[in-house]
C-alpha cells in the first residue's frame, strides 16, 4: 500500500514540475485557470445579444416615424451633444417634430454601432498584441536578471500605453453611446412633455460623471498607496523569513516562497479588480471590499453597482410611463417586469466577492499555521517539544512572522471591518498568543504532557482559530482572478520543492502534507466555484433573452397595428432599455482598461522600481531576493493577462460578428430608413427583411455562445478530472480521520484537513 509519503512525493514532483515550466503552453494554461473565474463576472454575450435587437429597434424607430400620428405630432426641442469625425461634441437643437425626432434617434443608433465596430477593431488587435508580444517580451525579459534591471520598466510602460490606448478607443464608444442614450432620454421625455426634467438630465449625467471620476481617483490613490505599502512589507518579510528559516524544516521553504509571491500576486489581483469594478469601502483601509452608502455591515453574495447608463434610465423614467415601469423610491431602480425592467435591472457591475486585504495575507498565514500545528498537534496527541527550544527553531521563527504580520496587519489602517479582516484579526491574536505561552513552557525544566489542561487549552485554542484561517484561505482562493494551481516560478523559486523527506525535521513532513492539502481544498473550490458562478451567470443570461423575447413582442404589435404617441413612447423605453446594456458593458470596457494602465503604474512604482534598484540582492542562505521579485512581477503580469484575455475575446467576437450580422442589419436599417422617408409602397418588405435579419443574428450569437460555453466547460472538466487525481492522493489516512472523529467526540477541537471544511467549524 502506498504510504503518505510517497503519495506526497508525487503531488510534490507534479507541483514541482508545473512550478518549472515556463513554456508558453503552461503560460496559456495558467492564464485559461484564471479567466475560468474571471469570465462569468464579465460574459460577452450580455453585450453581444443585445445587438440584433437593438437594430431591430432602430428600424422600428423608422417605421414610427413614418405614421400619421409622427408627421402631426409636434413636441418641444431640446439642446443635444453629437460628436462628428471624432472631433469635439457639437451643441444640437432636436427637431420640433416626432418624425424628425425619431429619426435622428435611429440615427445617432448607427453612427454609435459604426463607432463601436472601429473602436472593437482597434481593441482587438492592441489588447492581442499585448495579450501575446508584448506579454511575452516581459517575459524574455524577466528570465535574464540583468535585462530585466535595464529593460524591465520599458517592456512594462508598452504594455501600459497600449492599455491606455485601449481605454481611449472604449472611451470613443462610450461617448456615442451616451449621446444616443442621452438623446433617447431626452426625446422620451419631451413626448411625456416633462420640459422641467430635460434640462435636469444634462445635470444629473454631469453629477454622475463627476462623482463617478473623483471616486475612482481616490479610489486609484488609495489601491496605490496600499500597494507600495504592501509590496515593500512583503519584500522585507520574505527576505526576514529566507535568512532566518529553522534549522531541519528546509523542506518549508518552497512553500514559503510559494506562499510570499502568491501574497503578491493576490495583491495584485485585489488592486486589478477594485479598480475594474470591486468598490472599496469609503475610509476604510485598502483591499477592504464593499459596503453599501450609510450600511454599517458587508453584505454577502452577488449584488449590482449601478453605473452612469442605469442612473440616467432610472432618472428620465422615474414617475412616467407606469403602465410600463415600476419605480421603488427606496432603492436605486426597481422595476417591474416589463422587457425594459428587466434588462434595466441588470446592467449593474457584478460583483461576487470583496477584495479585503485579509485575503492577501492568507496566502503566507497558512504556510506559518500549518508549521505551528505540526508542532502543537504532536502525532501523539501532545506538543512537540523538540522544536521549540532554540532561538532559530521551528515555533519562535513561526511566532515571530506571525507576530510581525500582527503588527503590519493592525498598523494598514483603521480596525478592520471587513467579516474577513475581523477574522484574521482574531486568528492573528489568539494564535500569537498561545504560541508564547507555548515557548515560555518550553523553556521550563519541566513540560506539561498531553493530559495536561494547559495543553488541552492550547490545542482547543489553536485549532479554532486554524480551522477558521483555513476556510477564509479557501474563500479568498475563491474570488475572480485567482489561478486554481501555483503558477510557474522563475530563478531559484523553481527550485522551491523537494521531491522526498529526507534531511528534514518530521514536524516539516506533516506542515507539508497540511500545505498541500490546503493548496488542494483551495483548488478544488476554486473549481467549484467557477463553475456555480457560470451557471448562475446562465440564469442571468436566460433571463435576459427573455426580456429581449418581450422587447420583439412589443416591436412586432407596434408594426402590425396603429403607431399611436402611447406606442412609440413604449418603443422609446425599450430603446434606452437596450442602450443602457449596451452602455453598461462598455463601460465596463473603460473602467477595466483605464484600471489597467493605474495598476501597471502601480506594479512599476511598487515593485519594478526597486527590483532595478538592487544590484543582485540576495538572502544569506536561501532565495534570492531578485527571483522573488521577478517571479512576483511574473505572477502580476499572469493575473493582468488573463483579465485582458477576457476583454481581447469581447472584442474579437464584436468584430466577428459585426462583419457576419451587424453591418448587414444596419444597411438593413437604412433601407427602411430610406423607405420611410419616401413611399411607403415597399416599407413592408424591407421591415421583413429586417426581422428575418434579427432572428438570423440573434441565432448565430446564440450558437456561437453556446460553442465558446462548452468549450471552458468542456477545459473546466478536465481540470476538474486532474484536481480529482491529486485530492485523492492527499486524503487523510485512516489514523487522522479516526482521530478527528474521536476528538470531536470528545467535545474537543480538532483541526480540519482536506474535504472536512464544514459550516459548523
Amino acid at each position: 500500500m502506498t504510504t503518505q509519503e510517497e503519495r506526497l512525493a508525487i503531488v510534490v514532483e507534479n507541483e514541482t514540475k508545473r512550478i518549472r515550466d515556463l513554456s508558453a503552453s503552461a503560460i496559456n494554461n495558467v492564464t485559461k485557470e484564471i479567466k475560468s473565474t474571471i469570465f462569468p463576472q464579465y460574459r460577452w454575450e450580455e453585450l453581444l445579444m443585445t445587438a440584433p435587437v437593438m437594430i431591430d429597434c432602430l428600424g422600428s424607430l423608422f417605421t414610427a416615424s413614418s405614421s400619421p400620428v409622427a408627421s402631426t405630432t409636434m413636441i418641444p426641442s431640446f439642446e443635444y451633444k453629437v460628436t462628428e469625425y471624432g472631433e469635439q461634441s457639437l451643441n444640437k437643437t432636436s427637431p420640433e417634430s416626432l418624425r424628425g425626432a425619431l429619426v435622428e434617434c435611429s440615427n445617432l443608433g448607427r453612427y454609435a454601432f459604426v463607432e463601436a465596430e472601429k473602436g472593437m477593431g482597434r481593441i482587438s488587435t492592441i489588447s492581442s498584441r499585448m495579450v501575446t508580444t508584448n506579454f511575452q517580451q516581459v517575459v524574455e525579459c524577466l528570465n535574464s536578471p540583468p535585462n530585466a534591471k535595464k529593460y524591465l520598466s520599458l517592456r512594462v510602460d508598452l504594455l501600459k500605453k497600449g492599455a491606455e490606448d485601449c481605454h481611449e478607443a472604449s472611451l470613443l464608444i462610450d461617448k456615442k453611446l451616451e449621446e444616443w442614450l442621452m438623446y433617447a432620454c431626452k426625446l422620451h421625455l419631451s413626448c411625456a412633455d416633462q420640459k422641467s426634467e430635460i434640462s435636469g438630465l444634462d445635470i444629473k449625467a454631469q453629477e454622475i460623471k463627476e462623482k463617478a471620476a473623483q471616486d475612482n481617483i481616490s479610489l486609484m490613490k488609495n489601491q496605490s498607496e496600499e500597494f507600495k505599502k504592501h509590496a515593500q512589507g512583503v519584500r522585507e518579510g520574505y527576505k526576514k523569513a529566507m535568512d532566518s528559516f529553522p534549522t531541519g524544516f528546509e523542506l518549508l521553504l518552497g512553500d514559503l516562497a510559494s506562499g510570499y509571491t502568491d501574497t503578491m500576486g493576490s495583491a495584485f489581483n485585489a488592486a486589478a479588480s477594485v479598480g475594474a469594478g470591486y468598490l472599496q469601502a469609503e475610509g476604510g483601509a485598502g483591499f477592504a471590499g464593499f459596503i453599501s452608502e450609510g450600511s454599517t455591515q458587508r453584505p454577502s453574495g452577488q449584488f449590482n453597482v449601478p453605473g452612469l447608463a442605469q442612473q440616467l434610465a432610472t432618472h428620465t423614467l422615474r414617475g412616467i410611463s407606469q403602465s410600463a415601469i415600476n419605480y421603488d423610491q427606496s432603492s436605486v431602480a426597481t422595476f417591474g417586469g416589463s422587457p425594459a425592467g428587466s434588462l434595466i435591472n441588470s446592467t449593474g457591475q457584478n460583483v461576487s466577492g470583496f477584495a479585503d486585504r485579509a485575503y492577501v495575507v492568507l496566502n503566507t498565514v497558512m504556510v506559518y499555521l500549518n508549521g505551528i500545528k505540526s508542532i502543537v498537534n504532536n502525532s501523539d496527541g501532545g506538543i512537540d517539544w523538540e522544536n521549540d527550544t532554540e532561538e532559530k527553531y521551528s515555533l519562535p521563527f513561526f511566532h515571530g512572522l506571525l507576530f510581525s504580520i500582527q503588527q503590519a496587519f493592525q498598523a494598514a489602517g483603521p480596525e478592520p471591518t471587513g467579516d474577513a479582516s475581523i477574522k484574521l484579526n482574531g486568528v492573528l491574536n489568539t494564535v500569537v498568543q498561545v504560541t508564547q505561552e507555548v515557548i515560555e513552557a518550553a523553556a521550563k525544566s519541566e513540560r506539561p504532557d498531553k493530559s495536561d489542561p494547559a495543553v488541552k487549552k492550547w490545542q482547543d485554542d489553536f485549532n479554532t482559530q486554524y480551522n477558521i484561517a483555513y476556510q477564509l484561505y479557501i474563500e479568498g482562493r475563491k474570488l475572480p482572478g485567482h489561478p486554481a494551481n501555483t503558477a510557474p516560478m522563475m530563478g531559484g523559486l523553481q527550485e522551491a520543492r523537494n521531491s522526498g523527506f529526507g534531511g528534514g525535521e518530521k514536524g516539516a513532513g506533516q506542515a507539508m502534507v497540511d500545505n498541500a492539502r490546503c493548496k488542494a481544498d483551495a483548488a478544488n473550490s476554486v473549481l467549484k466555484q467557477a463553475n456555480e458562478t457560470l451557471m448562475e451567470s446562465n440564469k442571468s443570461l436566460a433571463e435576459q433573452k427573455k426580456a429581449f423575447a418581450g422587447i420583439k413582442t412589443n416591436v412586432a404589435k407596434l408594426r402590425t397595428g396603429e403607431v399611436t404617441l402611447s406606442n412609440t413612447k413604449a418603443l422609446l423605453v425599450d430603446s434606452i432599455a437596450l442602450v443602457v446594456k449596451m452602455k453598461a458593458q462598455v463601460e465596463k470596457l473603460v473602467n477595466f482598461f483605464s484600471a489597467l494602465a493605474t495598476t501597471l503604474d502601480i506594479l512599476v512604482v511598487a515593485v519594478v522600481q526597486p527590483f532595478m534598484e538592487d544590484t543582485g540582492v540576495a538572502t544569506d542562505s536561501h532565495y534570492s531576493l531578485d527571483d522573488f521579485t521577478r517571479t512576483s512581477i511574473f505572477h502580476g503580469l499572469l493575473t493582468m493577462r488573463a483579465y485582458l484575455s477576457v476583454y481581447t475575446d469581447v472584442a474579437k467576437m464584436w468584430v466577428q460578428l459585426s462583419n457576419k450580422h451587424i453591418t448587414p442589419g444596419l444597411t438593413l436599417v437604412e433601407e427602411v430608413g430610406m423607405a420611410s422617408s419616401g413611399s411607403n409602397s415597399d416599407m413592408g418588405s424591407k421591415i421583413n427583411k429586417l426581422e428575418s435579419w434579427a432572428s438570423g443574428a440573434s441565432a448565430g450569437i446564440e450558437s456561437l455562445a453556446k460553442s465558446a460555453q462548452q468549450k471552458l466547460e468542456a477545459e473546466m472538466h478536465l481540470r476538474v478530472q486532474e484536481m480529482a487525481k491529486t485530492i485523492q492522493l492527499l486524503l487523510p489516512s485512516p489514523e487522522e480521520v479516526e482521530a478527528f472523529e474521536n476528538a470531536k467526540a470528545d467535545g474537543r477541537v480538532p483541526p480540519i484537513t482536506l474535504g472536512m471544511v464544514t459550516d459548523d467549524l
